[in-house]
């Protein structure tokens, strides 16, 4: 029994207290009368209104449906991605560019991430300069200045990759791209070289900027790739620095909350970029007395290394296949990236060979050989697909997204469909 009288029931009537009738309260929608459901505006709502028992409505609202989603919902594969190298580069120089279609196509292929290049330019490549995250004043970096354009570009492609259910996979560095740079005479701090503590605070702050960008934009774990290609080519001092310098960013991104599995490394051209992130070792180089890598932390060897090559079978193969599959690792990345052995070549324009990649059937094998081999050891083998359309760091166009080979990269969602 309810008193009725300060909130009358719905049809009022006359009754005086106390009340005899019973009541039912209902969150009622104001524009169709019945139940208010998921999807009804607050402001349209009248929460715990009375009803003489038998008068209630029983309905859902009608009237305010669920939304349509914004962009259609395609099968995800976790382990797919496709690397967009020169993306950032285009966006920047091209404002106006639409990027919808592009990341919508690459959704179809059943892509989970892209990757690009964070910033690959250098003063030689003209149309790359400005595109850095820094101002490029007289001739100059000022290291000092955050470049607002840089931060533009980069939210718009998290937004759009956002909308659509598709990770941002941001390659912070470039060795040979980024390094001349941090030379003396080409920043107004005069930072000597990539790898001083002077250039390692820009570095930090750099990151650290990326991090709030992606959280501002509402990605709190984003996954992102320390450095392309280190350049690690043997020497020993070389492996070392390389190596200390993947810890402390490595870290520094850990402390900021980031998994250290979302913290990639490229180890196609040096041992030593997860020489940390792996359980205690010996330095695969001489030392007396021996020089212990590794933390037990990671004995587990959470980070994913990536090697690059993997175009083909025989490339993939070369590239360490093999030893992945005997090893203690579980987790890798193969990156199409070319291919010694594959069979459609791009030329750079002195008439040089710059890259080679696999066809469809060629690519096909590779990926049934991982599937495999993944299937028979339970590992996982992260496939990142590198569109041969889009190769020039700097003169990238993706105004046609046909030039990319789509039917290709759809043979990862047909063999692990």
């Amino acid at each position: 029994m309810s008193i009725c009288g300060n909130n009358p029931p719905n049809p009022p009537h006359e009754c005086p207290p106390p009340c005899t009738h019973e009541i039912e309260r209902r969150d009622t929608c104001i524009d169709s009368g019945e139940m208010r459901h998921t999807w009804c505006p607050p402001d349209r709502i009248l929460y715990g209104h009375e009803y003489l028992k038998g008068n209630e409505p029983i309905s859902w609202c009608d009237f305010h449906v669920e939304p349509e989603p914004p962009h259609p919902v395609y099968p995800k594969f976790k382990k797919y991605s496709i690397h967009l190298i020169d993306l950032p580069s285009y966006v920047y120089n091209h404002p106006e560019y639409d990027l919808e279609p592009l990341i919508d196509r690459v959704a179809q292929a059943g892509a989970s991430a892209i990757h690009a290049f964070g910033w690959a330019g250098y003063p030689p490549q003209q149309y790359d300069i400005e595109v850095i995250p820094w101002i490029w004043r007289d001739g100059k970096v000022d290291f000092s200045q955050r470049n607002p354009k840089y931060e533009e570009m980069f939210k718009k492609l998290v937004q759009v990759c956002v909308d659509y259910d598709v990770d941002y996979r941001h390659t912070m560095f470039l060795s040979r791209y980024n390094f001349e740079i941090f030379k003396r005479d080409m920043n107004h701090q005069g930072v000597p070289e990539f790898y001083s503590p002077e250039g390692l605070v820009v570095q930090k702050e750099y990151v650290l900027d990326c991090i709030r960008w992606y959280r501002e934009m509402g990605v709190d774990e984003p996954t992102f790739l320390l450095m392309n290609e280190p350049g690690h080519y043997g020497a020993d001092e070389t492996g070392h620095i390389i190596a200390d310098w993947h810890r402390t960013m490595g870290d520094m991104c850990v402390a900021q909350g980031i998994p250290i599995e979302n913290v990639w490394s490229d180890g196609s051209h040096s041992e030593f970029v997860r020489a940390w992130f792996v359980g205690p070792h010996e330095c695969p180089k001489e030392h007396d007395p021996p020089f212990i890598f590794g933390r037990e932390e990671y004995e587990h060897r959470p980070q994913i290394a990536e090697v690059h090559g993997c175009s083909t079978l025989r490339g993939l193969m070369e590239n360490g296949a093999e030893a992945f599959y005997g090893s203690a690792n579980t987790k890798w990345a193969v990156n199409e990236d070319g291919s010694e052995y594959g069979s459609t070549i791009a030329y750079n324009p002195d008439g040089s060979i710059a890259f080679r990649f696999a066809n469809a059937e060629e690519y096909e094998k590779m990926l049934q050989y991982v599937k495999r081999e993944d299937d028979r050891t339970g590992k996982d083998s992260y496939v990142v697909g590198f569109p041969t359309g889009m190769l020039k760091l700097g003169e990238g166009d993706f105004s046609d997204i046909n030039a990319i080979d789509w039917e290709k990269y759809d043979k990862y969602k047909e063999i692990n469909g």
